[in-house]
């Protein structure tokens, strides 16, 4: 049981200033509800409901959900598979997100009942999980939104017991050695807990204002390292997936700063990359609800509401133009995003209704970032049939939730995923063999990359002798190409093989008809090394005598060829002899996910000493 005075006095020690960064609002000057939507503003979310057919859908779709979920249990305080996190907090934190939009917009006392029942159960648990501080945070979001709406239909002896299960089980834990640091992370990390905290607080500061100050100074010093993962260009390096959720939280910080402090304390426009990051997240979209799924990143790209939030600022509806898509698709755009949607309603509200849909102009999206060098270019906003080409350079050991996937790219066309990812592992599954710690090592011996999904060879790349590139390598691009022939860039992946090559160049792109060309030039070092060059396809794949691979899906075709032309150490004309092999990505492994209709193309081959292979892979 911890004793709050000591923890309040270890909250004092460790604040982030002596002289107060930021002014909190005088009691009284700040009546609930306060967070996100004050009072009244339900109004002009209503208004948009009638009139907007995507707000409508939106709305809609919150409210079969909560149709549905009204009659489920309530969940238990439970550990997942792995042991380290939560079972079902994310699903009362849904639960109580949903039902409160529910009673604030619609005014339903069942749904608003609903969600002080599922607050006040999960304020009786024995703690929030302070062990994966992801947990208490994300909690912490939700009740403080709860108790600051409802306020008002609580009686004093609930809103004590969920004001000290905030200040117990979240403020102040929070602010011990381990949780403290995640505040001051660049990564996701800070912007999810610096969320959750800094709506205790702000919720909570006639309370006890000491905690709340020290909350809101640490949020405003700490929060600003996560700008700078947006730099210089706005390409976030951990992928989409990690985007939406780290993105969501930190425009629910700004909403937040600026709605009950006045200010966000030039937090959004430190860094010129954040208010760039909407065009990153835009050209991610695949053309068909697929994206470039690169690193820790599942194929289908969820439901992004920071979207609005920018295209608000902006002054841009372009931005929202692959939102709308997955609203009118049917998707049910709660998952995941659940904990933004009455914000992103409120900002929606305020982007003029007669702008309508818009589509965007540019087709090719270029990022310089060393860390991730990204290119990427579509056919068409257009058409799901579009081709969209995506290509993936950098270095692996510099970013978070990074795949060994260094040189690797997707190629859609037709609907098709012609050149795919297999996406992100199952953590738990992954952590109950090998360790949450040790899978989560950004390290060249880390058992991470044992993991099929995660490791080189669930991706299109190539691999020397079985062994795992040099994940520490810095490889750029050499040069990009816009030329209507010609959509691609040229990488320069030498650093990911030292001591084994002298040089290798990778080059991807589409033609004229948008076909798909690689053409890769290889020289060896001292030794002869066997190199298996793979591509990952979301088709049937069946060998051909000739040597070639025919592509097919959902009635599409297309042909794989790949030819190898070179030199020996003396000069003369030698090709090496290229062996072709199929087979299905499927796993013997325990840790490993099953990836049921992808299959692998395997290029074997040996570079001998000191030699030049010249390598043409086709697919048309």
């Amino acid at each position: 049981m911890r004793i709050r005075s000591i923890l309040l006095c270890c909250c004092l020690l460790l604040g982030v200033s002596a002289q107060a960064a930021v002014t909190l609002p005088k009691k009284g000057s700040q009546p609930h509800p306060r967070l996100i939507l004050k009072a009244g503003e339900e109004e002009a979310i209503r208004a948009l409901i009638a009139r907007d057919i995507y707000a409508y859908k939106i709305d809609s779709t919150i409210m079969a959900v909560c149709a549905e979920r009204i009659k489920e249990p309530f969940y238990t305080e439970e550990k997942d598979l792995s042991g380290t996190r939560q079972k079902y907090g994310r699903q009362v934190g849904k639960n109580i997100h949903i039902f409160s939009y529910a009673a604030r917009i619609h005014g339903r006392e069942d749904y608003r009942d609903r969600a002080i029942e599922e607050m006040m159960r999960v304020c009786a648990w024995k703690d929030w999980n302070p062990q994966h501080f992801l947990d208490p945070s994300q909690m912490a979001f939700a009740v403080s939104l709860c108790y600051d709406w409802f306020y008002d239909y609580l009686t004093p002896k609930q809103r004590r017991i969920v004001r000290d299960a905030l200040l117990d089980m979240a403020v102040y834990p929070s602010f011990e050695p381990k949780p403290d640091h995640y505040f001051y992370s660049p990564t996701n990390w800070s912007s999810v807990c610096n969320c959750g905290i800094l709506s205790a607080a702000l919720a909570l500061y006639e309370e006890d204002s000491a905690a709340a100050q020290k909350v809101v100074d640490r949020c405003v010093e700490g929060n600003a390292k996560v700008f700078r993962a947006y730099d210089p260009m706005g390409a976030y390096p951990e992928g989409y997936g990690y985007w939406s959720y780290g993105t969501n939280h930190e425009v629910l910080i700004l909403d937040m700063l600026e709605n009950v402090l006045g200010s966000d304390y030039g937090l959004s426009t430190a860094t010129p990359g954040f208010m760039l990051t909407p065009y990153f997240i835009l050209h991610m979209n695949g053309p068909f609800g697929l994206g470039f799924n690169y690193g820790d990143n599942a194929p289908r790209m969820q439901f992004k509401p920071a979207v609005f939030w920018f295209a608000q600022k902006n002054y841009d509806p372009s931005l929202l133009y692959m939102e709308q898509a997955q609203i009118l698709s049917g998707e049910d755009i709660t998952v995941g995003s659940y904990y933004c949607l009455a914000a992103m309603m409120k900002w929606y509200s305020k982007i003029s209704p007669e702008e309508g849909r818009k589509v965007p102009q540019d087709l090719i999206y270029e990022n310089s970032d060393p860390k991730i060098p990204l290119f990427i270019y579509r056919s068409s906003w257009e058409t799901p049939d579009a081709a969209y080409l995506g290509i993936r350079a950098g270095s692996t050991k510099q970013v978070n939730h990074s795949h060994v996937d260094v040189g690797s790219f997707v190629y859609y066309k037709d609907q098709v995923r012609w050149v795919s990812e297999l996406g992100v592992a199952d953590y738990t599954l992954a952590e109950k063999y090998l360790g949450h710690d040790p899978f989560f090592k950004i390290r060249q011996d880390a058992p991470r990359w044992l993991v099929q999904r995660e490791g080189p060879f669930g991706h299109s790349i190539a691999t020397f002798d079985g062994q795992i590139p040099v994940i520490d390598s810095k490889a750029p691009f050499v040069k990009t190409f816009r030329a209507k022939n010609q959509k691609g860039a040229l990488m320069d992946l030498t650093s990911m093989y030292p001591g084994v090559v002298k040089s290798y160049h990778r080059m991807v792109y589409l033609d004229a008809a948008d076909d798909l060309v690689i053409t890769e030039k290889m020289v060896g070092g001292a030794q002869s090394h066997n190199v298996s060059w793979t591509l990952v396809t979301e088709s049937e794949a069946v060998l051909q005598s000739d040597g070639s691979v025919r592509l097919s899906k959902n009635g599409k075709q297309r042909v794989f060829r790949i030819s190898a032309t070179g030199k020996d150490a003396a000069g003369n004309a030698s090709a090496p002899e290229l062996s072709v092999r199929v087979s299905d990505a499927s796993s013997d492994k325990p840790y490993d996910m099953p990836n049921p209709g992808m299959n692998l193309i395997h290029v074997d081959f040996v570079l001998a000493p000191s030699a030049t292979v010249n390598l043409i892979t086709v697919l048309k």
